[in-house]
C-alpha cells in the first residue's frame, strides 16, 4: 500500500474515490485504520464527493456522518460536490466571504471556516436534521438559521476572526447583538473562546463588566447566558488559562455563579474536564444544594469517572456538601455505583467509595431503599456483590431470612460470588430482634443536672 504515496496526489485522490465508489462509504470508512498516511486521503474521499443518499441509505453511512458532520460541511463549503442539501454549505461559505475583508490570507480564511462548521455543529439545534432536510421544508426562524443577512450570525462569525474592527463593524448599529444569540453560531463570545480568538475574548468581556458597573444596566442585557456558554467551551477546550480568566471576570461581573450555570458547568466537566477544571469549579462563589453535586456524582459514575470522587466527596475542596452515607434525592452515593456497574471494570467505582468511607451496608437510614448488597444480587450483578462482599457487606441485615435463601439458590456453592456469600454468612453478627420485654422502656438519664430557670425552665 505504501507504493500508492508515490504516486502524483491527484492520482492518489482518484484512486482513494473509485474506492468509496466501488466499495461504499462504511467498508471504506474501514481502511482508516490500515496506515496513519492513508487517513486523511480517505477521510477526505469519504467526506468530499458521494451523494447525501450514499450516507443516508445505510446505519454505519448516517453514522459516519453525524460523527464527521462539521469536517463533512468543512470540504463541502469549499467546494460543493456530489448530490447534496446546499444551503448549509452555501451559507457558511457566504458568510466566510462577508468576512472576507477582515481575513488576511488563505490561512486565517481557513481557519474562520473551519471554526464557523464547528461552532454551527456544536451549537445549533439538531444540526445534523437541518443538513440533511430540504431549505424549503424548513420555515419560520428555523430558516433565519442559513441567512447571511441576519446580523446576528455575521457578529458571530465577526467574533471568530479574531479582528475587533469586524466586531464594531457588524455590531455598533446593534449592540445588543453582542450578547444575543445567534441562529447559527451561538454567542459571540462562545465562539470567540471556541476560535482561540483571544483579544476579542478579552474586549467582549471587559465591555460585559462595564456594562454591568452602569448604574441604569437593566435587564436589557443578556451577558450572563453568554457567559455561562463560553465557560462551558472553555471547559470543555481544557483551557485552563482562558476558564481562570473567564471565571475571574464572572465574578466581577455578576458575583455568585447561579445554581443552573454551576450545574451546567460540573456537567461539562465531568464529561470533558479533569481534576484541574473539577477544582477550579468547586472554588467558584456560589450558593447551591447538594442535589446539584450529586447530579455531578451520577455523571461522573455513568461516565466511569472514579478519579474524581475524592474531590465531588471531600470537604477540603470548595463548598463541597456532598456526604457519602447520606441518602439524597431517593438515592445513596453506593446505591447508584451498584445500579450502574455493569462490568467487572465498573466495580472499580464501587471500591472508591468504599476507600472514601462509604458504608458496605448503605447508610444508617435508607429511606426504604435497598441495602447495596441486596440490589447487586437481585439484579445480577456479580462484580459488585464480590466487592461489597469483601468490603464486610452484612447479607443478614435484611428483612428477613427468605431473601437469604434465595440467594443461596441463586449463587451455588462452586460460584465465586456463591463462596463469597456463604463465608460472610459465616462470620457476620446476626441483627438483634426487637423483644416484648423492650417495648417501651423506662429512659433513665445519666446523673446530670440540668439547670433550668426562667424563661428556660419547661413546663409539664
Amino acid at each position: 500500500m505504501s507504493q500508492l504515496l508515490d504516486l502524483p496526489i491527484e492520482i492518489f485522490q482518484l484512486t482513494m474515490s473509485e474506492l468509496v465508489k466501488k466499495h461504499g462509504i462504511p467498508d471504506a470508512w474501514k481502511a482508516l485504520g490500515a496506515s496513519r498516511a492513508f487517513r486523511d486521503f480517505i477521510k477526505y474521499a469519504v467526506l468530499a464527493n458521494p451523494s447525501l443518499n450514499a450516507y443516508l441509505k445505510t446505519p454505519a453511512g448516517r453514522k459516519i456522518l453525524r460523527e464527521y458532520l462539521a469536517d463533512f460541511l468543512f470540504v463541502r463549503s469549499k467546494k460543493l460536490n456530489g448530490f447534496v442539501r446546499s444551503h448549509v454549505p452555501d451559507f457558511i461559505r457566504d458568510v466566510v466571504l462577508a468576512m472576507s475583508q477582515w481575513t488576511a490570507n488563505d490561512v486565517e480564511e481557513t481557519a474562520l471556516r473551519k471554526a464557523l462548521c464547528e461552532q454551527f455543529v456544536r451549537r445549533h439545534p439538531d444540526a445534523f436534521r437541518y443538513v440533511t432536510t430540504r431549505i424549503s421544508r424548513l420555515v419560520g426562524h428555523y430558516a433565519r438559521s442559513f441567512s447571511v443577512t441576519e446580523t446576528a450570525n455575521l457578529v458571530a462569525a465577526a467574533a471568530a476572526t479574531g479582528n475587533l474592527s469586524a466586531l464594531k463593524h457588524f455590531a455598533r448599529t446593534e449592540k445588543r447583538l453582542l450578547w444575543s444569540q445567534s441562529p447559527a453560531f451561538g454567542y459571540p463570545l462562545d465562539v470567540a473562546v471556541y476560535a482561540g480568538q483571544d483579544a476579542v475574548v478579552k474586549a467582549i468581556v471587559q465591555q460585559a463588566v462595564t456594562n454591568q458597573g452602569r448604574d441604569f444596566a437593566g435587564q436589557s442585557y443578556t451577558e450572563h447566558y453568554s457567559f455561562c456558554e463560553a465557560i462551558r467551551t472553555a471547559i470543555e477546550l481544557k483551557d485552563i488559562r482562558k476558564l481562570k480568566y473567564l471565571l475571574s471576570k464572572y465574578t466581577s461581573a455578576f458575583g455568585s455563579a447561579t445554581e443552573c450555570c454551576v450545574k451546567a458547568w460540573l456537567k461539562t466537566t465531568i464529561e470533558f474536564g479533569g481534576e484541574d477544571v473539577l477544582k477550579l469549579i468547586l472554588k467558584v462563589p456560589s450558593r447551591y444544594g447538594p442535589s446539584i453535586m450529586y447530579a455531578a456524582f451520577e455523571t461522573a459514575c455513568r461516565l466511569a469517572k472514579p478519579d474524581l470522587l475524592h474531590l465531588l466527596f471531600g470537604s477540603q475542596v470548595g463548598q463541597t456538601t456532598l456526604s457519602i452515607n447520606h441518602v439524597e434525592d431517593f438515592t445513596y452515593p453506593l446505591l447508584t455505583a451498584v445500579k450502574a456497574c455493569a462490568t467487572q471494570e465498573d466495580a472499580i467505582f464501587i471500591k472508591e467509595l468504599l476507600k472514601l468511607c462509604a458504608d458496605p451496608n448503605g447508610p444508617a437510614y435508607l429511606a426504604n431503599l435497598d441495602r447495596p448488597l441486596v440490589a447487586a444480587m437481585r439484579d445480577g450483578k456479580t462484580a459488585a456483590c464480590l466487592v461489597l462482599l469483601e468490603a464486610g457487606a452484612n447479607p443478614h441485615l435484611v428483612a428477613c431470612t427468605r431473601w437469604v435463601n434465595r440467594m443461596r439458590k441463586l449463587y451455588p456453592r462452586d460460584t465465586e460470588a456463591g463462596k463469597a456469600l456463604r463465608e460472610a454468612l459465616k462470620i457476620c453478627e446476626k441483627p438483634k430482634v426487637a423483644r416484648d420485654e423492650d417495648f417501651l422502656v423506662e429512659v433513665v438519664e445519666a446523673d446530670e443536672e440540668v439547670e433550668m430557670d426562667g424563661d428556660d425552665e419547661m413546663e409539664l
